[in-house]
C-alpha cells in the first residue's frame, strides 16, 4: 500500500513538473517604463504594450530554453526642467518602439518557473499605434532580462522585468547668430530604459510533455 502511494505521489509530481513547462505560444501584455530623471526632463511611467511569439525547447523536464521575437512600446511621461531652446514641448508622453528579440533559461517548479536571460531591441521609426513624442532611447537596445510564470494550463502568466545595459548620454544645446538673429539648437541625449511587463501566453499546438 505504501509503495502504491508512493508511486502516486511520484507520478503526479512528474506531472506537474511536465504541466508547467514554458510553452510556445502568442504573448499579449502591457508595460510600465521607468528612465531615470535628467537635467532637463522628469520622467514618469506610463502604460505601453507588447506583442511577440515565444518558441520553448526542452531541455530536461525542469529546464527549458525559450526564444522569442515582438514588438514593444515604451511610453513614458516627461516633463522640461529647462526652456528646451524653444523647440521642445515642456510636457508631452514620449513613446519608444522596438522590433525585440529575447532568449532566456527557464528552470521550472511546480506550476511556475523562473526566467533569466537577454533581450536585444532595435528601434523602428514608424510609429504603429500611437503618434506622440519620440523617447530618446538607444536605437540598439541591449537588456538583461528576468521573470516568472505560472501555468494555468489553458494560458500563462509572465510578469518579466528588463534592464537596459546601454549607457544614458546627456543632451546639449547651442546657439549661433546668423547675423540677424541668435538661433538656438539642441542635440538631446539617448535614455536608459528600464521595463516592467505582465503578459498572458497563449499556447499554440499541442501541449509539450
Amino acid at each position: 500500500m505504501k509503495k502504491l502511494i508512493v508511486s502516486l505521489c511520484i507520478i503526479g509530481l512528474m506531472s506537474t513538473y511536465a504541466f508547467a513547462q514554458p510553452q510556445s505560444g502568442i504573448k499579449i501584455g502591457t508595460n510600465t517604463s521607468f528612465v531615470n530623471n535628467t537635467n532637463e526632463f522628469d520622467y514618469k511611467p506610463q502604460l505601453g504594450l507588447g506583442i511577440s511569439y515565444q518558441h520553448a525547447f526542452s531541455f530536461t523536464d525542469s529546464w527549458h530554453l525559450t526564444l522569442g521575437a515582438g514588438y514593444n512600446m515604451y511610453s513614458t511621461s516627461a516633463t522640461s526642467k529647462t526652456d528646451n531652446y524653444g523647440n521642445i514641448p515642456s510636457h508631452q508622453s514620449q513613446t519608444a518602439e522596438y522590433l525585440s528579440v529575447p532568449i532566456a533559461i527557464n528552470y521550472t517548479f511546480n506550476k511556475f518557473y523562473l526566467r533569466a536571460g537577454y533581450q536585444y531591441g532595435y528601434k523602428i521609426d514608424v510609429s504603429l499605434f500611437v503618434d506622440e513624442g519620440v523617447l530618446q532611447s538607444n536605437p540598439h537596445d541591449h537588456s538583461a532580462l528576468i521573470g516568472i510564470g505560472y501555468n494555468l494550463g489553458f494560458v500563462n502568466l509572465e510578469l518579466e522585468y528588463t534592464s537596459s545595459l546601454n549607457q544614458s548620454r546627456k543632451g546639449n544645446g547651442y546657439s549661433y547668430y546668423d547675423g540677424g538673429s541668435t538661433n538656438m539648437v539642441y542635440s538631446p541625449g539617448t535614455r536608459k530604459l528600464n521595463v516592467l511587463q505582465a503578459s498572458v501566453s497563449i499556447p499554440l499546438g499541442k501541449k509539450r510533455k
